[in-house]
């Protein structure tokens, strides 16, 4: 059996695949390296959701715009990495209001009727409880039964008898709830909701400002402080943060002392509703879930100072994820399954292996680096314990891609503590601030050594406070408040088991780990990615590429950054922008492009102020692109850019570069 999930109801695509009994998931910003999520114009202070970046159009049989195209691109991979065809699939489930009869005809599907009940099967039914509480706080989500939007829900769950404690639901007069409140601060303070968590460790003064009404099941923003969350300029001034903005604001203690403030109240809020479950239903285990159960602070705090004995929360936590938890709801509800799925190291959600394509990838780049092929994996463990005893940052990239935010082992950047500067140097390795914390592992058997109140983070999940005695030799890891993000390995991860008992011969306990990626952009991929970052960063000097040890030939060197294969493309549109900007002295609010994946023909439609102002249609015959039609005051060269961009070598590639200039370039 063959069943296929899409996520494309918001900004965050993905696709699960359940086949021969293996479940496959990819997620689409690894595919086209387009980070994914809300864009924030610092000046203009408008938050653009990317799926509201394209006008999505009727679809007909013999069609598709981008965003089916994207679906199809998803699709495609698991095709042919799988060798599965369309007619193949048995079950489609899809949260989206689309017909993707264009893509997938005749195929029957199925609609989960809400939100939180998704939620609900990716945290339970992954956990080893066979009972549980079930916390669940969101962003938004719909209820199709209700016709509502939840925002907060409450439930306990024994096998398939469910029992919803309760729901927040928006209300008028109770319209910001504590994500809301989150991500309201964190856009006026020009952060992400990340940056408050990793801020808050920076600095320890507590002002109590109770942002929050605690009411029982419900936690709502105080209602005297609505005005203030939805206005910045009211609320910089209120908070006396307006003059605090200079150019590194973020080393403001006054701004720091606010974020942290807020993050503790945040953290008792949370708590309040977790702790309120167990008092209304006093059941030891805890399912948690969404995008704040990946705040690794408020988790340490729900671990130890609550009744729970045991907590379980869904490491892909949030929306990116949505095709999991249909997988999950098709499984259990639609399907009527029984066995239960486990969450292991055998059975987590992975992506294709591209281990039979390494030797032909490598062979494109040996005019840059040396490479050696190591046979026997305890020979490999020497080497990667060798180059970090000798103070070198290396990338490890094997095996698969995890469905996570955070690369836990196969595409990371892994370091030894004793290098000198080593946080300087890894921010500027991913070119982020300078004040950005990293992730350390340590063997399950020496983290209760270290730390006190000890909580096993395996999946990145937890902070932990270190021991007094420890704090003088581990300062340089260490936040301000003692905690440290930790990475528990437990002997059933049979690789870095082996290298951090192989690197205590070199007296070295923990080894930081890193998602292999820059600033902004996702984690990366493709073996390709892997070997041009590598040769791009001067102070990583190793690359464990599957089972091969890679160094950089002495006085090669790619001078422009090949990783993204978009020098060239980038030109031209930013030719283009400063041209269009000059000319109509408009600035581009949106770029909507519709593609024919048929015929290749598409449109690029220009709007401002919600109207179409400039239309511009290309067709494509004999292997090249010519202006067909054009709507609006439009300069010859304008559109002469755009055929630069869509010539017909790696059409879509690049017309996917011309996007992804829309949001860096314009929006962000």
């Amino acid at each position: 059996m063959i069943i296929v999930w899409i996520h494309d109801a918001t900004q965050n695509y993905s696709m699960s695949v359940l086949y021969k009994q293996k479940i496959y998931s990819i997620e689409l910003e690894r595919l086209i390296w387009i980070k994914t999520g809300i864009y924030k114009n610092k000046n203009t202070d408008h938050c653009y959701e990317q799926y509201k970046l394209w006008e999505h159009t009727y679809i007909k049989k013999d069609s598709m715009t981008l965003w089916d195209y994207w679906v199809f691109l998803m699709f495609n991979y698991f095709a042919e990495y799988l060798d599965f065809k369309k007619e193949d699939i048995d079950l489609l489930v899809v949260s989206s209001w689309k017909d993707y009869k264009s893509i997938f005809w005749n195929i029957e599907f199925t609609t989960p009727k809400s939100h939180h009940l998704m939620h609900l099967y990716s945290t339970y039914f992954l956990s080893w409880f066979t009972e549980s509480n079930i916390l669940i706080i969101d962003w938004a989500g719909y209820d199709l039964e209700e016709n509502k939007i939840a925002l907060q829900s409450l439930y306990f769950w024994k096998w398939k008898d469910i029992k919803n404690i309760n729901t927040n639901y928006a209300k008028k007069e109770k319209n910001i709830w504590i994500w809301i409140a989150y991500e309201r601060v964190s856009y006026f303070l020009w952060l992400t909701e990340w940056k408050i968590m990793w801020l808050s460790w920076y600095w320890q003064k507590y002002t109590k400002y109770d942002f929050f009404d605690l009411k029982n099941n419900e936690v709502y923003l105080k209602t005297s402080l609505h005005q203030i969350f939805c206005d910045k300029e009211l609320f910089l001034k209120h908070y006396w943060l307006m003059q605090e903005f200079s150019q590194n604001w973020y080393q403001s203690e006054k701004i720091i002392d606010f974020v942290y403030s807020f993050q503790v109240e945040v953290e008792e809020a949370i708590l309040h509703l977790a702790n309120n479950l167990y008092e209304i239903n006093p059941c030891e285990n805890l399912c948690y879930a969404w995008w704040v159960a990946l705040n690794c602070l408020t988790n340490y705090r729900l671990k130890n100072e609550l009744k729970y004995k045991n907590i379980f929360i869904q490491p892909a936590a949030w929306d990116s994820w949505i095709s999991l938890w249909n997988l999950l709801y098709g499984y259990y509800t639609y399907l009527n399954q029984v066995e239960k799925i486990w969450l292991s190291d055998t059975n987590y959600w992975l992506w294709i292996n591209y281990n039979n394509e390494i030797e032909n990838i490598l062979s494109d780049y040996q005019d840059y680096i040396d490479f050696e092929k190591i046979e026997n994996e305890n020979d490999f463990i020497n080497h990667i314990s060798e180059s970090i005893n000798a103070k070198k940052v290396s990338i490890i990239y094997r095996w698969w891609s995890e469905f996570w935010p955070r690369a836990l082992w196969n595409r990371s950047i892994i370091a030894s503590v004793k290098i000198p500067d080593l946080q300087y140097k890894i921010n500027k390795i991913k070119d982020r601030e300078l004040w950005r914390p990293f992730w350390m592992m340590i063997l399950k058997a020496d983290q209760d050594k270290y730390f006190e109140n000890s909580v096993d983070s395996k999946y990145m999940l937890f902070t932990n406070k270190l021991n007094q005695e420890w704090l003088k030799i581990y300062n340089n890891i260490c936040h301000n408040d003692h905690s440290i993000r930790l990475q528990t390995i437990f002997e059933d991860n049979e690789f870095y088991f082996k290298l951090l008992n192989r690197l205590k011969y070199y007296w070295v306990k923990w080894l930081l780990n890193t998602s292999l990626n820059w600033k902004g952009q996702p984690i990366l991929e493709t073996p390709n990615q892997a070997i041009e970052f590598f040769l791009i960063k001067e102070w990583i000097e190793k690359l464990f590429l599957e089972n091969y040890v890679i160094t950089k030939k002495i006085g090669k060197k790619i001078t422009s950054k090949k990783l993204s294969n978009n020098t060239l493309v980038n030109n031209v549109l930013n030719n283009m922008k400063m041209i269009f900007i000059k000319k109509t002295r408009f600035t581009i609010e949106n770029i909507f492009i519709d593609i024919d994946i048929f015929t290749k023909n598409f449109t690029v439609n220009i709007v401002k102020e919600n109207e179409s102002i400039w239309k511009i249609e290309f067709k494509y015959e004999k292997d090249k692109y010519f202006l067909d039609k054009k709507t609006g005051i439009i300069d010859n060269d304008f559109s002469i850019l755009i055929l630069n961009v869509v010539d017909n070598s790696d059409f879509l590639n690049k017309l996917f570069w011309m996007l992804r200039w829309v949001f860096i370039k314009s929006f962000h």
